[in-house]
């Protein structure tokens, strides 16, 4: 009981009458008061006073009616709240209707119920800073609301809301106690209310967005409002379920593609890693053979070096040898120039007699002087042969020495020319000079890419000038404007300028940028008629057309924000109501439709669209006489001044039945002309210009080194040709020496046969000598057969003349011989030399190619540890195994090549090379890409493979909650069309409720309210177009009315519901909800309306609550009994007997 007094000393400080209510304003005063009942009651007051709520303390029931249920609103008490000072409001348990005339503050009390229940200002669709319902002047205001109790519970719960003006502040309370807001939305939510939910709370403001309530959400609302709460989570499990289903088909379907996509390249890139794999087993045996190299060389340069030592060895034996062969060669040549001295001296002395002799015989034989000069003849004769025999001597030691020569030569076999390792040297600088070239061919790439760059900085500076120009220009503004309302919208009209000839006829573009307005005076005008698609719509006079142009912009653009529509008719089909000339009678100017100009079907299809050649436009406002005829004339929308007006007519009420709305006209933002231009862009435009020209020079820079280092490659070039070029010479040097010691034979025989013709005619001499001293000797004789004493002396001197002819010839061959063997002693002394310097050549040889072997040793050991830290070592090792062992390098097996040869070697490597020169490098991740490829379509396939299992498990998750949701949804759902059915045939028309399946997405499923009003009619979906106001309230109301009995909500507020419905429907209307409203077991109801037909149904449940206004408004407590029902009902009883 100390929380009740509590809340009496709080209401004591609200109102000294716990049932007056007043507001008090500048001009008005607001009562309202709570009438007490009487005992004796007339049948003069109708039900509703009757049954009106005593004065009673918080919480008590009303006499004759049951308690309220749980949750149910009992008291709501406001302080300084919208228009109220204070007030108390004391609800009945069922049906609760509110009245007044407007404005007296019958929605601040929906108001009060929402933001005292803890919700947001945005569920009212009002204001939307709390602080905007304190009261004018006052800092803070008060909300109190009583919930009745639970059952177990012993007292009703009070839940207190305090708002400060200042910062927008709010501050609870829970039954005295500080509480949070999230404590007060679960105390809120633990009695099932749903302030959120239209179909429990329907504010005034909010009844147009229930009517505009899309089915997805009307069954949202239907499920929380009158469902289980199991239903709602089951429906919500399900939309989870089922988007996951979506997704998962999609991704399977992504999958499908991604592994058919991912098999395709890897079939592609099959061949490429078959070659890359073939690449890399010749890189691997070219890396094998070259190890194998030196292991080979060694072999072989091991053998010469031993062969050299061999051959020193040889040498140095042969030169002891020659040592001692030639001691008695040197010994004969002392010997024979003895010989020769005394030859010499022997045929002087011969001479010196014969002389002696011959002139003895000249004194005594003068007839023998012919004779004598025959001799003399002879003599020189034998001279001249002998001259002959001692010139061609020089001739053949000549040729004896070339002969020695060649034939010395022809011992020393030149070594063969290695073209391979010439080629291979060759190849290298060729390798170099083709880096040198990739490189320079990299440079130039980089070259090319910032020449690129700078084409584009130059295309981008050529563009931004264009784009300025565009800026502008009246086109360039109106494309801009496009820009800004839709993108979307821009890029298909960019796209059509460029693929117009692809359409049979001409589409043209949104009404911004094809139309102007002839007068910009009208600008203003002429847009109020029109909404953003009608701007934004592309025209088609081909319907062919306008499909294709549609499904592009949806399937290839991907582009959503499209608006399209095909011209129907010719632009003079569409006459407007009346002549020009006579608009001037009703204060117009001119039709909509001739002020503004463009294409032809462009305007044809706007008034199709908007009924611009039905439409008048002024400048001026219309006065209250033009206004009146305008109603009356054909003309059903105008624009005067700054207002739009449209008349509305309903001809199924009537012809009074007639509305106007009014617009006001806004500032044109599309067709208005802005001058020069959009002056920030142009300056942003031209800062864009200056730093590309900066970039443009920065680029420019760039290209210097680069240009630098393209020379530098190019001297490297230049270089390696000119080594290339001295390789290519030396080989060929190389080649003609060892062709001229092929040739060395035939020279060698050639010169032996000229030496024995020499010595041939060397013999002939001599025959010749002997030939001459005989035909001498005959002379002599003849002489001295003429001389008979000179016999003796004669004889002597033929004696002796013969002996020294024999000493001459004797000397002849002597010196011949001498000279021989001069010549044969200076060759063996030659041969010595040359032995001995071929000792030392080869002892230099023998260092070089020791110091060749060590060099390859070292190479092999370099190789080995090279082997042992590659992957490959193994690999390796065997081919260079198989390769020695002369087996085959793929196989294993033997072989008949001779692969002893480092030239056999080196034709293997050349070769490899050569493949592998023959297959370009590639992608070096290749081989990373193609396996990782590989395990992505597993990993698919996987994905694909387990996607059954788990669309299986998902689809059986859905259909048990599906068995479980779908049946208690079409119950309700049947239940609630059951009564929507019935509410409709009560008043001669007919409604359904029904639910919209999707078996593929739960979040399409949805409510959908069909009615009709006319037996013409065929059953239609309710929305927010195709009925009018009055039907579509009829309707709501209906429909929150099937809900009554079935809701899970403790109450339910609809705010001036009965808005537009014509007094028959609103009398109807009515009936039904106090039938249903005020029938055992429902939920409180608060209906709250500004009008009040007389002779309306009244129910003993339901309560009254009249909201008093005006501008003598009594202050309470002076005149305040005359506001007193109570006091009027007795003076109504009274009159009553009376009369």
């Amino acid at each position: 009981m100390s929380r009740r007094r509590n809340l009496e000393e709080e209401e004591d400080e609200l109102s000294d009458l716990s049932s007056t209510a007043s507001s008090q304003g500048s001009k008005r005063r607001r009562l309202n008061g709570d009438v007490e009942d009487e005992e004796s009651e007339g049948e003069l007051l109708p039900d509703s006073f009757r049954r009106s709520p005593r004065k009673h303390r918080h919480g008590a029931a009303i006499a004759g009616a049951e308690k309220h249920q749980a949750g149910s609103l009992v008291r709501i008490a406001v302080k300084n709240f919208v228009t109220y000072t204070r007030a108390t409001f004391n609800c009945g348990p069922s049906l609760n209707m509110i009245i007044g005339p407007n404005g007296t503050g019958k929605s601040t009390l929906v108001c009060a119920i929402c933001l005292g229940l803890g919700y947001k200002p945005s569920v009212l669709g009002r204001a939307k800073n709390i602080g905007e319902f304190v009261k004018h002047g006052s800092k803070e205001a008060r909300i109190e609301v009583e919930l009745a109790a639970k059952p177990g519970q012993r007292e009703n719960t009070v839940i207190q809301h305090t708002i400060t003006r200042e910062g927008n502040k709010s501050a609870y309370k829970i039954n005295g106690k500080v509480a949070s807001h999230k404590e007060v939305m679960a105390c809120v939510k633990s009695f099932n209310i749903q302030i959120d939910n239209l179909c429990q709370f329907l504010p005034q403001d909010r009844v147009v967005e229930f009517a505009q309530m899309t089915p997805v959400g009307l069954l949202e609302s239907t499920q929380k409002a009158a469902a289980r709460e199991e239903m709602e989570a089951w429906h919500v499990k399900l939309k989870i379920l089922g988007q996951k289903r979506i997704e998962m088909q999609a991704k399977r379907e992504e999958d499908l593609k991604q592994l058919d996509a991912l098999e395709k390249r890897h079939a592609q890139q099959q061949v490429e890693v078959d070659r890359m794999r073939e690449r890399q087993t010749l890189l691997t045996r070219l890396q094998a053979l070259e190890m194998t190299r030196p292991a080979l060389q060694y072999a072989q340069e091991k053998n010469k070096h031993d062969e050299m030592r061999r051959t020193k060895r040889q040498y140095e034996a042969e030169l002891r040898d020659l040592t001692q062969q030639v001691a008695p060669a040197l010994q004969e040549t002392e010997q024979k120039e003895i010989y020769v001295r005394q030859l010499k001296e022997a045929v002087d002395e011969a001479d010196r007699i014969s002389k002696r002799f011959e002139t003895e015989i000249e004194k005594k034989a003068k007839d023998a002087e012919d004779k004598a000069n025959k001799i003399s003849a002879l003599e020189v004769e034998r001279n001249a042969e002998i001259n002959n025999y001692k010139k061609r001597i020089p001739e053949i030691q000549r040729l004896d020495r070339e002969i020695k020569q060649m034939e010395d030569q022809r011992a020393e076999e030149p070594a063969a020319v290695d073209g391979a390792s010439y080629n291979a040297r060759i190849r290298e600088k060729d390798l170099q000079i083709r880096e040198l070239v990739r490189k320079a061919e990299d440079i130039k790439a980089q070259e090319a890419d910032i020449k690129a760059r700078a084409e584009a900085k130059s295309a981008e500076f050529a563009a931004i000038q264009n784009e300025i120009r565009d800026l502008q220009s009246a086109s360039g503004q109106q494309t801009r404007k496009l820009m800004q309302a839709s993108p979307d919208t821009l890029e298909a009209y960019k796209w059509l300028q460029t693929h117009q000839a692809e359409f049979k006829e001409k589409i043209y573009g949104p009404p911004l940028v094809e139309c102007s307005v002839r007068d910009p005076r009208y600008a203003g005008a002429l847009e109020s008629l029109l909404m953003r698609g009608d701007f934004l719509t592309f025209t088609a006079t081909n319907k062919d057309d306008w499909n294709k142009f549609r499904q592009i912009c949806q399937n290839q653009l991907r582009l959503k924000d499209i608006h399209s529509k095909v011209a129907p008719k010719p632009l003079s089909f569409w006459e407007s109501p009346m002549a020009k000339e006579a608009l001037a009678e009703y204060g117009l100017d001119e039709f909509a439709s001739d002020l503004l100009q463009g294409p032809e079907p462009v305007l044809s299809m706007l008034c199709d669209a908007v009924r611009l050649h039905r439409t008048g436009v002024s400048l001026h406002d219309s006065t209250e006489e033009q206004f009146e005829r305008l109603q009356n004339s054909p003309i059903q929308s105008w624009v005067a001044g700054k207002n739009s007006y449209r008349v509305n007519r309903r001809r199924e009420y009537g012809p009074s039945a007639v509305s106007t709305v009014v617009s006001q006209v806004r500032p044109a933002q599309f067709w208005n002309s802005s001058g020069g231009g959009d002056v920030e862009a142009i300056r942003q435009a031209q800062r864009k210009l200056r730093d590309i020209e900066v970039d443009a020079a920065e680029l420019q820079e760039e290209l210097q080194p680069i240009r630098q280092k393209l020379n530098e490659l190019k001297e490297q070039r230049e270089s390696l040709e000119d080594e290339k070029q001295a390789i290519t010479t030396e080989k060929l040097d190389r080649q003609k020496a060892r062709s001229e010691w092929e040739a060395l034979p035939r020279k060698i025989q050639t010169m032996v046969e000229r030496r024995e013709e020499k010595q041939r005619h060397q013999n002939e001499i001599h025959d010749r000598l002997r030939d001459i001293a005989q035909r001498k000797q005959g002379l002599l004789l003849e002489r001295a057969q003429l001389a008979i004493d000179h016999t003796i002396a004669l004889e002597r001197s033929m004696q002796i003349y013969e002996e020294m002819a024999e000493l001459e010839i004797q000397l002849v061959e002597g010196e011949s011989e001498l000279g021989h063997l001069i010549q044969k002693s200076q060759r063996v002394r030659d041969m010595l030399e040359q032995r001995r310097v071929e000792i030392r050549d080869f002892e230099a040889r023998i260092k070089e190619q020791t110091v060749i072997c060590k060099r390859l040793v070292k190479e092999i050991q370099d190789a080995q540890r090279k082997r042992a830290t590659l992957e490959n070592g193994e690999q390796l090792e065997e081919i260079m195994t198989r390769w020695l062992q002369g087996l085959d390098l793929e196989t294993g097996q033997p072989t008949d090549d001779e692969r002893t040869s480092v030239e056999h070697l080196d034709g293997e490597i050349v070769s490899t090379r050569q493949r592998i020169e023959l297959m370009h490098e590639g992608n070096p991740r290749i081989f990373e890409q193609f396996e990782q490829r590989g395990r992505d379509i597993e990993k698919v396939k996987d994905r694909i493979a387990n996607f059954q299992t788990d669309l299986d498990s998902l689809n059986a998750q859905i259909d048990d909650l599906r068995r479980k949701w779908e049946p208690e949804l079409d119950e309700l759902v049947e239940k609630i069309s059951a009564a929507f059915s019935h509410n409709f045939e009560r008043i001669g028309c007919a409604g359904q409720v029904r639910v919209r399946k999707d078996d593929h997405d739960f979040r399409e499923w949805a409510i959908q309210i069909e009615v009709k009003f006319r037996e013409n009619e065929e059953l239609a979906v309710l929305d927010s177009h195709r009925q009018s106001g009055g039907e579509r309230a009829v309707s709501t109301i209906f429909y929150l009315m099937a809900l009554q009995s079935m809701a899970r909500s403790p109450f339910r507020v609809v705010d001036e519901i009965n808005q537009g419905m014509d007094p028959r429907n609103e009398r109807m209307v009515h009936e039904r909800m106090v039938d249903i409203a005020c029938s055992e077991n429902t939920s409180q109801y608060f209906l709250v309306t500004p009008k009040l037909l007389n002779g309306l149904k009244y129910h003993p449940r339901m309560v009254v609550h009249v909201i008093y206004s005006g501008e003598e408004m009594p202050e309470a407590g002076s005149e305040g009994s005359m506001l007193d029902l109570s006091v009027l009902a007795q003076r109504a009883r009274e009159l009553g007997r009376v009369h």
